[in-house]
């Protein structure tokens, strides 16, 4: 029973064990947003804007959340998504690579382009994710190189077009 009861005891033990995983943060572009309203940038490596993954104007978390304090949060909960950038403000695009050496496409293709597709707040409150991607309702799309990015330091400014 001795016998038995040792190997079972370790596998228990090891299967109750939380190997932590590293994950370092992926690389991005500083995207600074000099216009009088907030706006949505979809990144993609193709050049029109896809149906899936669809934007959201708000993240919905229905799941339980806790504030500071340990308070349960009431539910549903609102956030803005990362994609959202407030008028005269910055945020970040994803892209890959990491945060010291973030790259766009594969690293022995250095012409791909990365798309970023610049969808006004009024757009997104106004119309659904499926007549944005039919219609391609986008105010600014533009295609970024990784070369293109290594000059600005990885930073982009979007100015709104003129109309």
């Amino acid at each position: 029973m001795k016998k038995i009861f040792v190997p079972i005891a370790f596998m228990v033990a090891l299967n109750g064990c939380i190997i932590p995983v590293y994950d370092p943060p992926r690389g991005s572009i500083e995207l600074h947003n000099y216009s009088d309203q907030p706006i949505y940038v979809y990144s993609n490596y193709e050049d029109t804007l896809p149906p899936t993954p669809a934007l959201e104007l708000f993240n919905i978390y229905d799941s339980k959340r806790y504030d500071a304090w340990g308070n349960e949060m009431p539910k549903p909960t609102l956030s803005v998504p990362e994609e959202r950038i407030d008028a005269y403000s910055y945020g970040k695009v994803r892209t890959g690579g990491s945060k010291r050496h973030p790259s766009i496409g594969h690293p022995k293709n250095p012409d791909n382009k990365l798309y970023l597709f610049f969808i006004t707040e009024e757009t997104m409150r106004n119309h659904t994710w499926e007549e944005i991607w039919k219609d391609q309702l986008y105010v600014k799309k533009d295609s970024v190189t990784e070369g293109e990015m290594e000059k600005t330091l990885w930073r982009y400014t979007y100015f709104p077009p003129k109309e």
